[in-house]
């Protein structure tokens, strides 16, 4: 991507979204996926757009951080490591990763409630 906070950077698509971007129409002549309304620009701001695919979709509430937060979190939950899922969403540093951390947590307290239950019931 050309531009972003912390200047370029590679951004790792997998194959499903591929799949559903090359769906999308391109304009010719226009290297961009989502084209602005400048001819040969991007789009630069998503809250029109958004708002109706929420509206479309009934999220009304969700926003477009929420979706990188959700990828961050199924990366974590699915075991992904924290340098692993920081490097997919774009961080140089795995300090801001670590906001993510607390997404682990869940799954700590689930294998500690299965083990606690074992035990429980190897003693009746």
């Amino acid at each position: 991507m050309p531009d972003s906070k912390t200047g370029a950077k590679k951004v790792f698509v997998g194959q499903p979204a591929l799949d559903v971007l090359a769906t999308i129409e391109r304009l010719e002549g226009n290297p961009y996926v989502i084209c602005g309304s400048k001819e040969g620009q991007y789009l630069t701001d998503f809250q029109k757009p958004w708002r109706r695919i929420r509206e479309k979709a009934g999220l009304d509430k969700v926003r477009i951080h929420d979706l990188r937060h959700t990828y961050a979190s199924v990366a974590v939950n699915s075991k992904e490591s924290l340098q692993m899922t920081g490097k997919l969403l774009g961080h140089s540093n795995t300090t801001t990763t670590e906001r993510y951390a607390h997404l682990a947590d869940d799954p700590a307290h689930q294998a500690a409630d299965r083990v606690s239950g074992l035990i429980q019931n190897s003693l009746n």
